[in-house]
């Protein structure tokens, strides 16, 4: 069931002809609802077999804000008083349980058929999806989008649901506050001229931040906003302006130049880098075009082809399609190992369409689409109905008013959620019911798609039963689902957390039976004992990170300002800087336990996903932060700066970043003595999870594969020079082979970072490399 924004001055009593039958109204959009179709198959095609941003998802924002300026200016046209409340009730009435039931079962698939390891993040994503703010999650922990594969997360297409779902909920809200405070003023130019603005705001800042940010630029809600309220004053310029005058000709031209832009934006256009900057306008302006094409009194070509009814029929399913196709494609991804190829994409579609029936019958919907509705869709409008606001309004296709998939396969945007907060479209619409005081006051109508025209009487005396017919599946369902959700969440939460205390204890570990490091620095000190269990246990090793990692010590990932943590002796009489990223909070505690015996003032300077380094024309806020702790770093006058020094190399092996050398240059000149650690090897595959799968024998890698043979620090070294190098690899791998346990301990959390308890164990190498390279003991 689809909802129509109301949001109007106010309602005004009428005389209500209740014997009167209605008649059929004329604003159903088939060729919006094939264009829906379009623009899912365009994702999901993409998503299994391009692996490139189709811009579906953007042209289903666009549609979703079509729909919604079409129900303001139908409200207004109709006077009808205003209820959010029902609004928001019937747009996440429709669109909460679909998705409740995708999430619940990604849950049981990710309990069932992957890797334990993966069920923390599972459940993150899923209450996120769930309460619609999975985008920002995405943005804030440093998700990219990506194509499909085992690294993905199967929510990851909600980031475009949880943008519609905000903005479903803040445009009729501001509308409805623009008509309150403005009164007699609120009319519907004024109205267009705000949202205007606001769409020129959030263009302008979406321009801003594709260059400074694209990663945070591809999930905000405010970059994202300029698309749906740009299909917003769509539906204000069908309705307000000389469209349905245009030539026929020209409006045959639009849909062929429209439909070529669509269908052609993927290939042209990288929107993983691009979108939603002004890269979006072409598949916009081209959805546009077809909307325009398709608002006149005789339909074109384009128009005709949309309103097909396989694509019609096709577009109502498009919500549940979209929910179902990106789990089901990663899914399959993952478990193959490998990308599908014709024969396993097709498949993955055809599981997706199935699953996406047997939705549609366990949560009560039905086709909304007739041949008698098709041939009266696609007929010549009759001479009244043209020229009025009120099917002007009406823009909004039936099936428009259902939700769209289109995030699905590459999280792009989905298609379901637009049509359910959409307007409805004219099959509901003629089909609501409109409950009247006996004083004849209209009050907000109730929208029963599906339901044949009747007269108001009868519509009235069966409005209960069709209700119930309709919602209590949906509700039954949907509750039972999105409990299911945060009850399983729960569980899960509340077991990591009774089995955390174990692991953040991991200090106490006996190293006569978890050396660690030690045992490949003296194998016979330090044997590792056998029929020992490595700690920590794959699932918890994903909680086992640095203690100074969870104290907020770390900028964030798009923030350039500083924060520094005191380690080691506050007395110390030496002062040593520890900078960089994640692989940086690597070596905090064996440094921190090193800088107490020693007498050193350990301070930190760490941000997420930024080593030091400086390098020119940095989109994002790496090296602007790096900048400002060079400031503090020579400001501060430190004895020396201790950072990671390597990186794997494309080709394999291990070198040195140029970005990284400019910063230790600066450092130089101010007279800062360097001492840059070689990072540990980076692995091709998740160590937790092929723990958990093949165990340690099954989990090793070459060493000649992640590191070179010797280390690539040692040629920036010179005599003379304030720069030494601490190369610990040794301890990360034997002559031949790198393992993901050493000693009886876990070393790697994923594919590169190290465990808290193995990098505790690294503390007396440490101390004695250190001793070493810079002379003080």
């Amino acid at each position: 069931m689809r909802a129509g924004i109301i949001v109007l001055v106010s309602a005004e009593p009428r005389t209500p002809e209740v014997e009167a039958p209605r008649r059929h109204r004329p604003g159903f959009r088939a060729d919006i609802e094939g264009l829906r179709a379009v623009a899912i198959l365009m994702v999901a095609v993409y998503h299994v077999w391009v692996g490139r941003v189709s811009g579906g998802v953007d042209i289903f924002l666009m549609i979703s804000g079509f729909f919604v300026g079409a129900s303001v200016v139908r409200s207004y046209s109709e006077r009808r008083a205003p209820s959010l409340w029902r609004y928001y009730a019937r747009v996440f009435g429709r669109l909460v349980p679909a998705a409740a039931l995708v999430l619940v079962a990604v849950l049981l698939s990710t309990w069932y058929l992957l890797p334990r390891t993966r069920m923390t993040e599972a459940v993150q994503q899923a209450v996120a999806s769930l309460f619609y703010y999975e985008n920002w999650y995405l943005a804030t922990t440093g998700r990219e989008y990506g194509a499909a594969d085992a690294s993905q997360s199967m929510t990851q297409h909600f980031w475009s649901l949880s943008v519609q779902g905000q903005l479903f909920v803040a445009l009729p809200l501001l509308l409805l506050v623009l008509t309150l405070v403005l009164r007699r003023f609120a009319t519907l130019r004024v109205l267009l001229g705000v949202v205007v603005t606001l769409l020129v705001a959030s263009f302008a800042y979406a321009t801003y931040l594709v260059q400074v940010d694209q990663g945070l630029a591809y999930y905000s809600t405010l970059a994202r906003a300029w698309q749906m309220l740009f299909g917003t004053v769509l539906a204000f310029v069908v309705v307000l302006g000389p469209v349905r005058r245009m030539p026929h000709a020209l409006r045959s031209v639009l849909g062929v130049l429209g439909a070529a832009a669509v269908l052609l934006t993927g290939v042209l256009v990288d929107g993983l880098t691009l979108f939603p900057g002004p890269a979006a306008l072409l598949p916009l302006l081209g959805a546009a075009a077809i909307v325009l094409a398709g608002s006149g009194d005789r339909p074109t070509v384009v128009t005709r082809v949309l309103a097909l009814r396989p694509l019609v029929r096709a577009g109502g399913s498009a919500y549940g399609f979209y929910l179902w196709h990106w789990p089901v494609l990663v899914l399959v991804v993952t478990l193959r190992d490998q990308p599908v190829g014709w024969l396993a994409g097709t498949a993955v579609l055809l599981a997706a369409a199935v699953l996406t029936w047997l939705t549609e019958l366990l949560l009560g919907w039905r086709p909304r689409w007739t041949r008698g509705e098709q041939a009266e869709a696609l007929a010549e409008k009759e001479p009244e109905a043209a020229p009025g606001p009120e099917t002007a309004a009406k823009p909004e296709p039936e099936t428009a008013a259902e939700p769209e998939p289109e995030t699905a396969a590459e999280p792009e945007a989905e298609p379901a959620a637009e049509a359910e907060a959409a307007p409805e479209t004219e099959t509901e619409t003629e089909t609501e019911t409109e409950t009247e005081t006996e004083t004849g006051t209209e009050t907000e109508p109730v929208l029963v798609p599906d339901a044949p025209a009747v007269p108001a009487v009868s519509r009235r005396r069966h409005r209960g039963a069709r209700v119930l017919a309709r919602v209590t599946p949906r509700a039954v369902v949907g509750t039972v689902a999105a409990v299911g959700v945060v009850v399983s969440a729960s569980a899960w939460t509340h077991h990591v957390d009774s089995e955390r205390a174990e692991v953040l204890g991991a200090s106490d570990l006996d190293t006569a039976v978890y050396p660690g490091a030690l045992t490949f620095v003296d194998a016979t000190a330090w044997p590792t004992p056998q029929d020992v269990a490595a700690f920590p246990e794959p699932v918890l090793s994903l909680e086992d990170w640095p203690a100074s990692d969870r104290t907020g010590c770390t900028t964030d990932l798009y923030d350039e300002e500083v924060y520094t943590c005191d380690f080691g002796d506050p007395e110390g009489a030496l002062r040593v800087a520890l900078v960089g990223g994640s692989h940086a909070v690597s070596f905090v505690e064996p440094l921190d336990a090193v800088a107490q015996v020693r007498g050193i003032r350990l301070d930190s300077y760490f941000k997420r996903g930024c080593p030091f380094k400086l390098l020119d024309d940095d989109p994002g806020s790496c090296t602007p932060w790096s900048e400002n702790v060079l400031k503090i770093l020579v400001e501060e006058d430190y004895d020396a700066v201790v950072v990671t020094g390597t990186r794997p190399a494309p080709d394999g092996g291990d070198y040195v970043p140029d970005s990284y050398v400019a910063a230790w240059s600066e450092l130089e000149r101010a007279g800062l003595p360097v001492i840059a650690i070689r990072d540990n090897p980076w692995l091709p595959f998740d160590a937790a999870e092929c723990l958990v799968v093949d165990g340690p024998e099954g989990c090793t890698v070459p060493r000649y594969e992640v590191l070179d043979m010797s280390s690539p620090l040692d040629v920036h070294v010179t005599d003379g020079s304030a720069f030494s190098t601490l190369d610990l690899s040794d301890l990360f791998c034997d002559e031949l082979v790198c393992p993901t346990v050493i000693g009886n301990v876990q070393v790697y959390i994923d594919t590169d970072h190290l465990t808290a308890t193995f990098s505790r164990t690294l503390a007396g190498p440490l101390d004695e490399m250190l001793g070493a390279a810079t002379g003080w003991w």
